[in-house]
Formats: structure tokens, sequence, C-alpha cells
């Protein structure tokens, strides 16, 4: 049992990579109401996040800015969960936990 856990507590530890991910965002256009002229061409924003990436699918990708615990349970803090269609790129910072 011990050998199993150890296992998954390595298992978790080698899943955790740290990542800066691009990403597309809403914005706000203008407060209350104004005319169409007044608004003007918009676009969206152009974000930048990085952290432990601890959750990776086809939905989402789960960043966390700080892991506790590595080498026990492992635990995380201050996580932000992007759609992964808002994602425009994905660069590894570093290859993975030590």
């Amino acid at each position: 049992m011990d050998q199993e856990i150890a296992e998954d507590k390595q298992m978790q530890k080698q899943a955790v990579r740290l990542v800066m991910i691009e990403w597309k965002d809403s914005r706000r256009v203008i407060d209350g109401w104004s005319g169409l002229a007044e608004i003007g061409k918009q676009n969206c924003c152009d974000c930048v996040s990085v952290g432990f990436l601890i959750q990776d699918d086809e939905n989402v990708k789960v960043l966390v800015a700080n892991v506790a615990d590595v080498e026990f349970d492992m635990q995380a803090t201050a996580g932000i969960v992007i759609p992964t269609g808002a994602v425009t790129a994905i660069k590894p910072l570093v290859e993975r936990l030590t």
C-alpha cells in the first residue's frame, strides 16, 4: 500500500508543469448607454498567465500560483480556470517539478 501511495505522489509531482499560457478574454465595451459610433471597433483582451498547470484537457486549463508539500500530499492555492478555446499558446517554463 505504501508503495502505491508513493507512486501516486510521484505521478502527481511529474504531472505538474510550470507554464506560461497566452489567451484571449472578453472586455467591457463601455459603461452606460452610448451611440454605436462612440463605441468604435473593439478587440478581445490579450492575457498572459503563469503558473503550475494542474489540469490540461479539452475543456479547460487550470493554473495555480503556488504548490506546497510537493513530497507529501500536494496542495495548491490561487488558481485560475481558462477555457481551452481561449488559449492561443502554452509555453513550458521548466520541464517538471524537481
